[in-house]
C-alpha cells in the first residue's frame, strides 16, 4: 500500500515528538495507523518515549485500533529502545497479545513488571489450543532467556509465580550449569 506525503509527515512528526503536527494532520483526515517501512506512529513515538503521542493515538480510535501485528511491532520496538513507560502504556491500553519476540526483549531488558504484565495477559487470554501451545512455548523460552541473561528476578517470577518448568527437551544445560556455578545462580537454585 502506497503511503502519502502527509502520512510520511505524520510518522516523521512522531519520531521527533511533534504532537501539534500529528493533531493537525489527524484533524485533516490523515490515518493515524499509516505504516512506512512497517513502522507507524506508535512505533516511532514509543521508541522515543513520546508518551503524549502514544496516548493521543490510543485516545483517538475512530479508525479502530491498529491491527495486532502493528501493535506488537510497536511494543517490540519500544521495548528494544529501552522505553518501559511507553511499553507499559501500549500493553495496558493497546490490549496486545504477547509474542516470543516481545517476551525475549522484555527479559533481555530486565523489565520484571513488564514480563509479569505479559505473563498475565498470556494466561488471561489463552485462545485456542494452538495459541495455548505457542504461548506456553514462549513462556518456556522466556525462562531460558532469563537464565542465559542472568535475570534472577525474572527467573524467580517465572518459576515461583507462574510455575514454568525448565524444558528438558529444548534447554541448553551447559548455560544453566554455568549460571548455577555463580553465587547468584546458587541463590536462584535454592528456591527452585
Amino acid at each position: 500500500m502506497k503511503i502519502t506525503e502527509q502520512e510520511k509527515s505524520l510518522i516523521e512528526a512522531a519520531k521527533v515528538g511533534d504532537l501539534a503536527t500529528i493533531k493537525a494532520l489527524h484533524n485533516a483526515g490523515v490515518n493515524l495507523h499509516a505504516l512506512y517501512w512497517g513502522r507507524g506512529v506508535l512505533s516511532e513515538a514509543g521508541q522515543k518515549g513520546h508518551l503524549d503521542i502514544v496516548n493521543y493515538v490510543l485516545d483517538n480510535q475512530e479508525q479502530g485500533l491498529p491491527d495486532m501485528q502493528d501493535l506488537q511491532t510497536a511494543l517490540g520496538d519500544t521495548l528494544g529502545e529501552g522505553q518501559p513507560e511507553a511499553a507499559r502504556l501500549l500493553i495496558t491500553r493497546g490490549r496486545i497479545k504477547p509474542t516470543q519476540h516481545i517476551f525475549s526483549v522484555a527479559v533481555k531488558q530486565g523489565y520484571v513488571d513488564i514480563v509479569e504484565m505479559l505473563m498475565d495477559i498470556n494466561r488471561e487470554n489463552p485462545g485456542d489450543k494452538k495459541e495455548q501451545r505457542w504461548a506456553r512455548r514462549w513462556e518456556s523460552i522466556a525462562l531460558q532467556d532469563a537464565i542465559f541473561d542472568q535475570k534472577t528476578e525474572i527467573i524467580r517470577l517465572l518459576v515461583e509465580k507462574y510455575n514454568i518448568p525448565i524444558p528438558a527437551d529444548r534447554f541448553d544445560y551447559s548455560l544453566f550449569e554455568e549460571y548455577i556455578a555463580t553465587a547468584e545462580g546458587r541463590a536462584t537454585l535454592a528456591f527452585m
